[in-house]
């Protein structure tokens, strides 16, 4: 299920991970990146830094104002961590920008 996000926001997209090994037990000092693509694999979102809320939720920031560059549409959400010698890749976590003024 696709997180909802209103046409032309900034916010933050929670991603909880969760390490069904119970090795990770902590994403501070991971430094977290993410990236936001859309359905064309267009990289509209770059390396950009997450924030670690807690232990294991990352805070991704998302500017999605510009709604030339982001028009109501699907995205796709990839996060990234470093552990040890890993470079850890997860997503993708599916966005939807939709707009609120339109009835459905």
């Amino acid at each position: 299920m696709a997180v909802a996000i209103t046409l032309g926001t900034k916010e933050n997209v929670p991603v909880d991970i969760e390490d069904v090994t119970g090795i990770i037990t902590t994403l501070v000092g991971s430094n977290p990146k993410f990236d936001v693509l859309d359905d064309a694999d267009v990289l509209l979102i770059n390396q950009q830094a997450a924030t670690v809320s807690g232990t294991m939720r990352l805070l991704c920031l998302c500017d999605f104002s510009n709604e030339v560059t982001f028009p109501t549409a699907h995205y796709r959400l990839f996060v990234e961590f470093t552990f040890g010698s890993e470079q850890i890749r997860l997503g993708p976590f599916d966005l939807q920008i939709i707009d609120e003024n339109i009835l459905l």
